[in-house]
């Protein structure tokens, strides 16, 4: 598969999905660049969840895992809805499996009675720890092979692509 082309000067991008584009306004180089980002991500998650399933986890397994320690008081089970994009039903499920596995513990919340507040357990903080190790090894490599300009470059892209504001 073709790799980007680094050089900024660059008149044109070599993108995996499609090849060589001209990067003249009015060609469908957004679509272009969107697809190669998709691509990109795609690619490195795939690889990211290898490495989690050594640890015996998913990718929302890990993302829960690693906000619950941020909120001493829990995290309501429907903002882990919104944190992971996932459905309520989807959470639930998932956090019964969690609770089973003896990584978080469920309780009612005490703002709520409707709801649940989920907390992190010990045998869940082992699991984070060591999951977060094998991420950020993986992470190190993975990106080590980027210079410090082109880390800068994809700090700002992510920065832009998370300050977008929502298209209706």
């Amino acid at each position: 598969m073709p790799r980007l082309n680094r050089a900024s000067e660059s008149a044109a991008v070599d993108l995996p999905v499609a090849g060589r584009i001209d990067t003249n306004p009015g060609g469908d180089v957004p679509l272009l660049l969107w697809l190669q980002i998709e691509s990109a991500v795609r690619q490195a998650s795939r690889q990211l969840g290898s490495q989690l399933r050594e640890e015996n986890l998913s990718s929302q397994s890990f993302t829960i895992l690693a906000h619950l320690p941020q909120e001493p008081d829990g995290i309501a089970a429907m903002l882990l809805c919104d944190i992971t994009g996932s459905s309520p039903s989807s959470i639930s499920e998932l956090l019964q499996r969690m609770e089973r596995e003896g990584l978080c513990l469920r309780r009612r919340n005490p703002r709520d009675a409707r709801g649940t507040v989920v907390h992190i357990s010990s045998a869940g903080t082992e699991k984070l720890h060591r999951a977060a190790k094998r991420y950020s090894d993986w992470l190190d490599a993975y990106l080590g092979q980027c210079s410090s300009a082109e880390l800068n470059v994809l700090q700002r892209a992510a920065i832009i692509l998370g300050d977008l504001p929502a298209i209706d």
